[in-house]
């Protein structure tokens, strides 16, 4: 009667986690079961009871020959005692090429959140594009590495974690320790949040620490150990962004404020290399201590009339530089994340549109100019009119042309 059982159980499970193959289902089936009779597998009840109801949730351990008793070991069946998930994203093919090729079409194939506590000597591998979510308490033993895609800790990993190029490391749990190599991201939190690290956190060369800042708070990494940043850069973002969801005061706070965004208890060693922004008008700099490093957004030295490149737009610019922070209009441009959309902006203060709008309209009523001009020279080709009687009459024209204006350096062009 087991057969039946288990088989509906991993038909369940299959379409649970569309992402993973038969071999790691099965490991999710028997490491959620319920245990009975002496603890661990056993001869008897083998692994224990289905419980479909925890299996749904996601693995329970990582399992490597250490974890089966010796006499129940099968050799060479336990790989290389990393779990490899791949979250290839919505519609991405799994498998392909081979007889289980199919699309991977559940949304847990771009975003999926295992809450069950996972135990074990084995590690974590992290492959494609979409985010996992660990929230459990999580005690496995072996290493965690993101290689791609983004891995969030939600509760607490006792395994030491690396992020690979291409790799992102966010969450609000903690880690024993963390490594970010090359190509390799720490962003901390779901949107804005706190990641702890246990041991020692290392920033590797080439690797990113992405920040994401609101009028009050900040990303931030909590370090027990120490923190060794070796010319890593620090990416800043506005909180969602998008400036358009803050209020002006809001934006105005943001500059100037100072932000804690890494702090380690056993100190602070090396720079990072660089700090980049996505804001045309705005850096951030940093202050070292002893253990912590201070963030402040400001103004760079770029002018707003920097960016124009039209008498026009240096006007306006020149203008809304006068402005001061807080007004709705000043937020608006120091906020452009590039010089093509302040210069947008500038042109649409300037009020160039309204005589444009009157030179097209002109240009517009030539058509019914030339219409009624036609008839009235077509009727003046005849002295006299045909005989007959003098009914009202109807003359339809139909109209239609095409017209470019050229633009010039304060005015743009129109077709």
């Amino acid at each position: 009667m087991a057969a039946p059982h288990v088989a509906g159980s991993m038909a369940v499970l299959m379409e649970r986690f569309p992402y993973m193959n038969g071999a790691q289902v099965s490991d999710v089936l028997k490491t959620t079961a319920t245990d009975l009779g002496a603890p661990g597998v056993d001869a008897l009840y083998g692994w224990g009871m289905i419980n479909l109801g925890k299996a749904v949730n996601g693995p329970s351990m990582f399992v490597t020959e250490a974890d089966i008793p010796a006499e129940f070991r099968i050799n060479g069946a336990y790989g290389d005692s990393q779990f490899v998930v791949d979250l290839p994203g919505v519609g991405a093919i799994v498998d392909a090429g081979k007889p289980t090729q199919r699309t991977c079409t559940g949304l847990q194939c771009g975003l999926d959140v295992w809450s069950n506590a996972i135990a074990g000597h084995g590690g974590l591998t992290k492959q494609g594009i979409g985010t996992l979510v660990l929230s459990g308490a999580n005690s496995y033993s072996g290493p965690t590495l993101v290689n791609q895609g983004r891995l969030a800790i939600n509760g607490s990993l006792t395994s030491a974690v690396t992020v690979n190029n291409g790799g992102v490391l966010g969450g609000t749990g903690s880690v024993a320790s963390l490594t970010a190599n090359q190509g390799g991201t720490v962003a901390p939190g779901n949107s804005i949040g706190t990641l702890q690290v246990a041991g020692d956190l290392n920033l590797a060369p080439g690797s990113t620490y992405a920040v994401e800042l609101s009028p009050t708070a900040s990303d931030r990494i909590v370090v027990g150990g120490t923190a060794t940043v070796s010319g890593a850069n620090m990416a800043l973002t506005l909180e969602n962004d998008n400036a358009a969801l803050l209020s002006s005061n809001q934006t105005s706070s943001v500059i100037g404020r100072q932000y804690n965004v890494l702090q380690a208890a056993g100190g602070i060693q090396g720079q990072f290399g660089s700090v980049t922004d996505d804001y045309a008008f705005l850096a951030g700099n940093l202050a070292y201590t002893g253990s912590g490093v201070t963030l402040a957004l400001e103004r760079n030295g770029d002018s707003f009339a920097s960016a124009a490149q039209t008498d026009n737009q240096r006007s306006v610019a020149q203008a809304i530089e006068q402005l001061s922070a807080g007004n709705s209009v000043y937020e608006s441009v120091i906020l452009s994340p590039d010089t093509a959309t302040a210069r947008r902006a500038f042109t649409q203060l300037s009020g160039e549109v309204h005589p444009a709008i009157a030179t097209q309209m002109i240009n517009d009523s030539r058509q019914l100019r030339d219409a009624v001009g036609d008839r009235l020279r077509v009727a003046g080709l005849y002295d006299q009119p045909a005989p007959g009687s003098e009914d009202n009459s109807v003359w339809v024209k139909a109209l239609g042309a095409w017209g470019k204006n050229a633009g010039s350096s304060d005015a743009a062009s129109s077709t």
